[in-house]
């Protein structure tokens, strides 16, 4: 990943039950993000695969704070 700058990318977001969203996107260096977003319970799962050669995959959890 490249960690240059900001970029804008097209998401595509599809329903998966009551409060819960996979947000899917490809970034131009190939990398690929899927976020599982559980707003019910407030955890979001984030799912990378790297674009570079070695095609490196990380997972991360973590909550999420709603800020008003």
């Amino acid at each position: 990943m490249d960690p240059a700058g900001p970029e804008t990318v097209t998401t595509e977001v599809t329903p998966v039950a009551p409060d819960v969203f996979m947000v899917t996107w490809k970034e131009s260096d190939k990398t690929t993000v899927v976020h599982i977003e559980d707003y019910g319970s407030m955890v979001f799962y984030t799912n990378i695969t790297d674009g570079g050669d070695n095609h490196d995959f990380m997972k991360f959890k973590g909550p999420v704070k709603l800020i008003k």
